[in-house]
């Protein structure tokens, strides 16, 4: 590093500009890296990191607040579960020493751990010390292919292990700080939040606070998946979007004041800091504040601004702060969004004089300039954006780009009410009922927009991640028009090579392509209490047995789906509804309304309509065009000319009373294995099963009943006689109990290992792998 600093310095103006610029570029990437390596991998020896195990240990630990309490109203989100959902407390906490269960006396500790408490914590607030009772662990690796790794987002933001009590009363406030501004500044938003509660609607209340404050916690999960649909989520999130507005606001109101420029550039950073530190300092709102304020220097000193060039000085400061932010997807929609606002005034710098060839068009001009500027502007946000997104999040919302026309504007005017009553709650209380009368319908306007939007079939649509190689081409071509415009020649060209790879994206994601190995593979998915099992075939073809968990009426839809789309799959052929049990069905609206399903599969018994789960999801499967057939013992069921899928149970007759022995039972047979899957088959169901098949020794068997005593006897194991038995549980599971009645077997536990992947191999092979990266079995 410091051979090319002097290199750099040596060569001064001798060089040439490429030369130079490409020695500041390698000496920037060489501090990067080397703090990089220190922000991720340097632990010292008294670090938390150190204390952590392969299970959750018992400590008391002793640290200093350094975040606001964010409290988690699960039941106000809409999430159902078959218990009642307790709201929870998130905070960071500094660690400064800690008693472990190997010892009572306290030892140093440096870092931070994420403390999530049961219910609220009353009282605390930033720089206030605290002793917690908890149990210390690491923070939890996906437990599905393609789902939420928490270790990598507390990492990305230096967080080293979270912490549980399950009881506020386990935290106990030890010293209360000083004064201290931030403490000040969240009563301040506190009590803004008691104002929009009292002046806004209840669900504009929750959409207002997410809006302003940057609270999303009490918006509902139909509301949010609308805004996802829509392609407006950017209207929630507060970003650069929501600062630039709010200092737009500020400019306007200090230019009709005659402020001098450089006095109003000071107040308008001053004013966005303050924002940063009511909104908690999220990153989004770091990122614009110093954007911000790195224009209003430059506008003090009289220099000229360019867009880019901020975005960049901007970049470079937060990596140097934290270059972890690097691979954070917030920071990189947030600075792509900002270089396609550069790229779209650079490529198309014409587009605004469409409409001034004519004096007869200049009132034409005047009210569609505005409109065709701010067009072209979302042209390159989304342009430069949805890339990632359709990487990250396997979603493209085409209406999100024709919604903008409308939305940024009517966007733009609720905000400044906003601002305006944000104002008025914290200066002037009394005199906040008008612009919370305005703020109110206009966040009914948007809201009205955006779920119509959502709702629209063709404005958004479910894909497969693009592959890396494309990624990189497509940005890569959008640098080369951003940086030297003039390699692209015309723009009809820049269109027509942007047009072909970003078609060449579309074809490789979209085509379904055979798997070479394996030629089977069968995914038991981690959803806590309850049962999803993805059955994938060599052709591509897809079948799901079960969808429900006891904890979340979502969990088991978004796992697979997740799973679907990293595997490159956007559409599930069939759905199997084993019965009608919560555990196994009550996530199959979530299903049905989250993407494109070829048919739903149940028995008779599943059509009990008294029970609300069997209504619901019916009335989904209506909604979304998806056919309801009945499948009965003797059926078999098409996936691949390979496989064979036989129905065991139950027969083609009225059912009994009893759910569970009323479950579907499917045996699949492939290359000389077989797997038996069982949903919650006990009683007099299970003894029929044994009656009318013959004793054989199953390859694998996916426990009964998530391994529940009743269902899985000794008798059920002598009969199905299985080498691998997979148990789709809770963290409630008798393990040692089903050790003792399956002897011969290898027991997996979803709870233990996360989602248990089963490969069958066109030899006989099979694979058995946790989604936690431990070593596969293989049987032969």
């Amino acid at each position: 590093m410091a051979g090319i600093l002097l290199v750099s310095l040596a060569l001064g103006r001798r060089a040439s500009r490429a030369l130079r610029v490409a020695s500041l570029l390698l000496l920037v990437a060489t501090l990067g890296a080397a703090s990089h390596h220190t922000a991720w991998s340097d632990r010292g020896t008294d670090s938390v990191a150190r204390l952590l195990r392969a299970e959750n240990r018992l400590v008391r630990l002793t640290g200093t607040v350094a975040t606001h309490p964010a409290v988690e109203r699960r039941r106000d989100a809409g999430r159902k579960a078959a218990w009642p959902l307790d709201d929870r407390t998130r905070v960071i906490v500094e660690c400064e020493s800690v008693v472990s269960d190997s010892s009572d006396v306290p030892r140093r500790l440096t870092g931070q751990i994420q403390l999530t408490t049961a219910g609220h914590l009353i009282g605390i607030g930033v720089g206030d010390r605290i002793e917690i009772t908890g149990w210390l662990g690491r923070p939890g690796r996906a437990r599905n292919p393609g789902g939420f790794d928490a270790e990598r987002y507390l990492r990305l933001r230096r967080v080293d292990a979270f912490l549980y009590a399950d009881h506020p009363d386990a935290v106990r406030h030890l010293a209360v700080s000083g004064f201290r501004p931030i403490r000040a500044i969240n009563r301040l938003r506190e009590h803004v939040g008691y104002q929009f509660a009292e002046h806004l609607s209840h669900e504009n209340a929750a959409i207002g606070t997410a809006m302003i404050l940057g609270d999303r916690s009490a918006i509902p999960v139909e509301v949010r998946d609308a805004y996802v649909a829509s392609g407006a989520m950017h209207i929630l999130a507060i970003s650069g979007l929501h600062v630039g507005i709010l200092a737009a606001c500020v400019l306007v109101g200090l230019r009709l004041l005659h402020v001098s420029t450089s006095t109003a550039a000071i107040t308008v950073a001053a004013i966005v800091w303050l924002y940063a530190a009511l909104t908690n300092f999220g990153p989004p709102v770091v990122r614009a504040s110093v954007f911000f304020t790195i224009w209003a220097l430059g506008t003090v000193l009289l220099r000229r601004t360019s867009l880019l060039n901020v975005a960049t000085v901007t970049a470079l400061l937060l990596l140097l702060w934290n270059p972890l932010l690097l691979f954070d997807v917030g920071a990189q929609l947030s600075f792509l969004a900002v270089l396609g606002m550069s790229w779209s005034r650079q490529m198309f710098p014409a587009a605004k004089q469409l409409l001034t060839y004519s004096e007869e068009s200049s009132r034409i001009t005047k009210v569609a300039r505005p409109i065709i500027s701010a067009q072209i502007l979302g042209f390159g946000i989304w342009l430069f954006t949805a890339p990632l997104i359709a990487a990250e999040f396997q979603i493209v919302s085409p209406v999100g780009f024709l919604l903008n026309v409308v939305l940024l504007p009517l966007a733009t005017a609720v905000m400044w009410a906003g601002y305006a009553f944000f104002g008025a709650c914290l200066a002037v209380p009394i005199a906040a009922g008008p612009p919370g009368m305005l703020f109110d319908l206009g966040l009914s306007g948007v809201n009205w927009l955006v779920i119509t939007a959502g709702e629209w079939n063709l404005g958004h649509f479910a894909t497969s991640s693009p592959p890396t190689w494309w990624l990189c081409g497509f940005y890569s071509l959008l640098f080369v028009g951003l940086v030297r415009p003039r390699w692209f020649g015309r723009r009809l060209r820049a269109g027509s090579v942007l047009l072909v790879w970003g078609a060449c994206g579309l074809v490789v994601g979209w085509i379904p392509t055979a798997a070479d190995e394996p030629e089977l593979r069968v995914v038991v998915l981690d959803v806590g209490h309850g049962g999803a099992i993805l059955i994938e075939a060599a052709n591509g073809r897809t079948l799901l047995f079960d969808c429900g968990s006891m904890e979340d009426d979502r969990r088991a839809a978004d796992a697979v789906w997740r799973e679907m789309r990293e595997r490159g799959r956007i559409s599930l052929d069939a759905a199997v509804i084993s019965h009608a049990d919560l555990d196994h069905c009550n996530n199959a609206p979530a299903l049905l309304r989250g993407g494109p399903v070829g048919s739903l599969l149940v028995a008779r018994s599943f059509l009990d309509f008294e029970q609300r789960v069997v209504e619901e999801t019916c009335e989904a499967a209506r909604e979304a065009r998806v056919p309801i057939r009945l499948i009965a013992a003797g059926d078999r069921l098409s996936l691949d000319p390979n496989v064979s899928i036989s129905t065991l149970h139950p027969p083609d007759r009225p059912p009994g009373d009893d759910d569970n022995a009323n479950s579907i039972v499917l045996r699949i047979e492939f290359a000389g294995r077989t797997l038996l899957l069982t949903g919650d088959l006990e009683g007099s169901g299970q003894e029929e099963v044994m009656a009318e098949h013959a004793t054989r020794s199953y390859d694998v068997v996916i426990a009964p009943h998530h391994g529940g005593l009743k269902a899985n006897t000794p008798r059920f194991s002598e009969w199905s006689n299985p080498r691998e038995v997979v148990v789709s549980c809770g963290d409630r599971v008798n393990a040692t109990a089903l050790s003792g009645i399956y002897p011969a077997s290898q027991l997996h536990f979803t709870s233990r290992t996360g989602a248990v992947i089963v490969e069958f191999d066109a030899d006989g092979a099979v694979s058995i792998e946790p989604n936690d990266a431990g070593d596969s079995k293989k049987l032969r």
